[in-house]
């Protein structure tokens, strides 16, 4: 009697830019998070907000959407958000009620 056992495909060596890209997302992601939380010093950035945050409940905002060329591990454009200012950011229906522009290293603009 013959085994029914289908043989084991055989697993590509080298991996494609997306998984590549996706495994550098999966662990440098946390590290910019609590790196972008501590130098906001645990609070929402927004300048009438400034809410005390834990790093569980904090938003980290990327200014360059990802769309646009953002990249999510670059410390210089992620800010950290309350989640009330970062959903007033992104709100679909009736337009953005805020805007940030800039980078760390130049600042940022709010509106």
């Amino acid at each position: 009697m013959k085994d029914s056992y289908a043989p084991i495909p055989k697993v590509s060596a080298t991996k494609s830019k997306r998984e590549i890209k996706a495994e550098h997302y999966r662990t440098q992601r946390p590290v910019t998070r609590a790196e972008a939380f501590s130098l906001d010093g645990g609070r929402c950035v927004w300048p009438t907000c400034r809410r005390l945050l834990t790093l569980e409940l904090a938003h980290i905002h990327e200014v360059v959407f990802r769309s646009d060329g953002g990249d999510p591990t670059n410390i210089d454009i992620t800010v950290t958000l309350c989640p009330t200012c970062h959903g007033d950011i992104h709100v679909r229906v009736g337009g953005k009620k805020k805007r940030i522009e800039g980078t760390r290293s130049t600042g940022f603009q709010f509106w």
